[in-house]
């Protein structure tokens, strides 16, 4: 997870996440963030997402989120460009609660 510093999400930890790519299915798109977020490879057990979700308000808040299960076994690669969050970390899901 890392902590957002941009967005809707400022200052909270949020999981990776992003634009699509023009033509680029969802699934890619979540290995890429990961990638390009919080520097880890990860494989998706299944092209189809465990949560979906729309957010349409009045506040002028529009999205679809897709929520993928992953896994990662490797090692974290340093960060070119930032990333989309300053601060990053590992959190166990017992954690989560």
């Amino acid at each position: 997870m890392a902590k957002a510093e941009r967005g809707h999400f400022t200052g909270y930890w949020t999981l990776p996440g992003g634009y699509m790519d023009h033509n680029e299915h969802p699934s890619i798109g979540c290995v890429r963030e990961a990638l390009e977020e919080l520097g880890v490879h990860v494989e998706l057990s299944s092209e189809a997402p465990v949560i979906t979700q729309r957010v349409f308000n009045d506040d002028g808040i529009s999205f679809v989120s897709f929520t993928y299960e992953a896994s990662w076994t490797g090692v974290a690669e340093p960060l070119e460009g930032g990333g989309g969050g300053k601060h990053a970390a590992g959190i166990a899901p017992r954690r989560l609660g």
